[in-house]
C-alpha cells in the first residue's frame, strides 16, 4: 500500500463515522475535521513519485432514485475540482441512476463526500424555500409548485457549480506560480487510466423549464452557501469547503 493509499484508507474511515452509522453527532463532526485536515495535509506534501504509483479507481454513488434531479447541474463541477472524471447510469429494473467518479483514491473520496455534502445542503434550503411566498403561489402559474421546487434547486446547484469551478481554477493558478507541475501530472495520469477503460460515453440533452423567479432564489441559497478550501461539515448541516 502507497503512502496517500493509506491516507484515503484513513479519510474512509473517518468519512464513515456518521449519525447514521451509530455515531453520536460530537463524534461525527470531529471526524469529519480530522478527514478534512488529513485530505488538506496530504494534498500539500504529495509527490510526483508518489502520485505516479497511485492506481485510479472508480467511486460508484447510489443516487437512490430512479432519474436524476438538479444534481446532474453540478455533477462536472464536482470532477473538475477533484481532477476526476465522472459519468452517470441510468437506472435499471434493478438499480437506481448511479453516478460514477473515477481519478485518485482520495480525489474520489473528496468527490462522493462532496456530492453528499451539496445534496444534503440543497434539500435543506429547499425546504427552507417551500416556506417563501414564491413557493407558495407558485400555484397560480403553469407548472405549480413542482416546477417552482425543481427551478430553486437548480438555481442552487447551478451557481455552486460556479463557485467550485471559479476555486478550483483559483487553486491551479496558486500551485503554478510555485513552479509545481502536480496539477497537470495528475491529470495526464487520470486521463491516461480513464482511456485504458475503453469506454464509450454519449451525451444526452433534455429540455427543462424554470420559474425565474424561483431559479434565482436557488442562486442566492447558493451563494451564501460556505464556500472555502478543504471539506467538513458544519452543526447545522450546511455545506462547508474549508
Amino acid at each position: 500500500m502507497t503512502k496517500t493509499n493509506g491516507i484515503a484508507a484513513k479519510i474512509r474511515a473517518l468519512l464513515s463515522k456518521t449519525t447514521a452509522n451509530g455515531s453520536t453527532e460530537a463524534e461525527a463532526l470531529s471526524a469529519m475535521a480530522k478527514a478534512s485536515e488529513l485530505m488538506e495535509k496530504h494534498s500539500l506534501s504529495i509527490t510526483e513519485v508518489e502520485l505516479r504509483e497511485e492506481e485510479c479507481v472508480t467511486m460508484t454513488i447510489d443516487t437512490g432514485r430512479r432519474s436524476q434531479n438538479a444534481m446532474r447541474f453540478v455533477m462536472t463541477a464536482i470532477a473538475h475540482f477533484c481532477d476526476c472524471k465522472v459519468w452517470v447510469c441510468s437506472a435499471t429494473r434493478n438499480t437506481n441512476v448511479e453516478y460514477k467518479f473515477f481519478g485518485l483514491p482520495h480525489d474520489t473520496e473528496i468527490a462522493a463526500y462532496l456530492y453528499e455534502m451539496i445534496q444534503n445542503t440543497m434539500n435543506a434550503e429547499a425546504n427552507l424555500f417551500k416556506e417563501t411566498d414564491t413557493y407558495i403561489f407558485a400555484k397560480q402559474y403553469r407548472g405549480g409548485r413542482r416546477r417552482a421546487s425543481n427551478s430553486f434547486e437548480i438555481g442552487f446547484t447551478s451557481r455552486i457549480s460556479q463557485r467550485l469551478r471559479s476555486m478550483k481554477n483559483d487553486s491551479d493558478q496558486s500551485v503554478a506560480s510555485t513552479g509545481t507541475d502536480l496539477v497537470s501530472i495528475k491529470g495526464q495520469l487520470v486521463n491516461e487510466e480513464f482511456a485504458k477503460l475503453d469506454m464509450r460515453l454519449t451525451q444526452t440533452q433534455s429540455k427543462t423549464y424554470i420559474s425565474g423567479s424561483a431559479s434565482n432564489a436557488g442562486r442566492a441559497a447558493g451563494s451564501r452557501a460556505s464556500i472555502n478550501r478543504g471539506v467538513r461539515q458544519s452543526s447545522s448541516s450546511t455545506l462547508a469547503i474549508t
